[in-house]
């Protein structure tokens, strides 16, 4: 930090030189110390703050109940504490009375296994607008009633195998870095309806990937903002028995209905 006040310093005493014929000089000199100090602030890496930390500094753990019908639905409610960790979330009492888990806008790096063990009751897991690069593969285990998945707007390049012990119903991986799915991937998607692929990196892949889903109940499935060339696109909506959406939206060319949706 002693470097960046120098540069600072230096750059204040550059702004205010009234050396007329030293100005092309000192502008020079100050593009060149706000390079450096702009790499200077790149190497500050953010403070590891984990879900305990969060849970320590606000005394209790971060919750509301809302009413949906005649039920009471409580949420775990984490989203923007600058978290970079999930340690921490197996300290929560009474688990099971969660429904809800939303970590959206924290920093969390990566996903590890068993961390949301007896978390049996959540249906909905919102992990969007995070730095999430890694997915053990066994990290869901336990979700047995998760229904919705929000994984958008990470840096996930790769995924496990399967998602495994988990039967989705809408699940969003969008605005990622996806070159490809492996093999299998939607195998145990019996329910799924809701897929968005959306602005990733996929280039081509096989129409046996999303065979899968054709006996299921899939009803939107979203892979525009990749480069994925017409005819496979056609490929895969004749297989799954989709159609094209022809709403005639800019950036929705990749988007696939079911037909008997329309």
């Amino acid at each position: 930090m002693k470097k960046i006040s120098f540069l600072l310093l230096f750059i204040s005493f550059s702004l205010y030189s009234n050396n007329i014929s030293d100005l092309k000089k000192n502008l020079d000199v100050l593009s060149e110390n706000l390079a450096k100090l702009s790499d200077e602030l790149n190497k500050i890496k953010p403070a590891k703050v984990s879900v305990g930390d969060v849970i320590t500094r606000e005394g209790a753990v971060p919750a509301e109940s809302t009413m949906s019908g005649m039920d009471i639905r409580r949420k775990l409610k984490l989203l923007d504490r600058g978290i970079t960790s999930l340690d921490g979330l197996g300290t929560i009492e009474s688990k099971n009375s969660f429904n809800e888990i939303d970590l959206a806008y924290n920093a969390i790096t990566s996903i590890p296994e068993n961390i949301f063990q007896g978390f049996t009751k959540v249906d909905k897991l919102e992990l969007s607008h995070n730095q999430i690069s890694t997915i053990s593969w066994y990290a869901f285990y336990d979700l047995k009633s998760l229904d919705e998945l929000d994984l958008s707007y990470n840096n996930l390049k790769n995924l496990p195998d399967s998602l495994e012990d988990i039967e989705l119903d809408n699940l969003n991986l969008s605005n990622n870095k996806i070159g490809g799915l492996p093999d299998g991937f939607f195998a145990g998607f019996k329910k799924v309806r809701v897929i968005d692929l959306s602005n990733n990196q996929l280039r081509d892949p096989s129409v046996e990937l999303f065979s899968p889903l054709k006996d299921g109940g899939i009803a939107w499935l979203n892979l525009s903002g990749n480069e994925i060339d017409e005819q496979k696109i056609v490929a895969i909506a004749q297989a799954l028995g989709m159609k094209r959406d022809d709403s005639g939206k800019k950036g929705r060319e990749g988007l696939l209905l079911r037909v008997w949706m329309i």
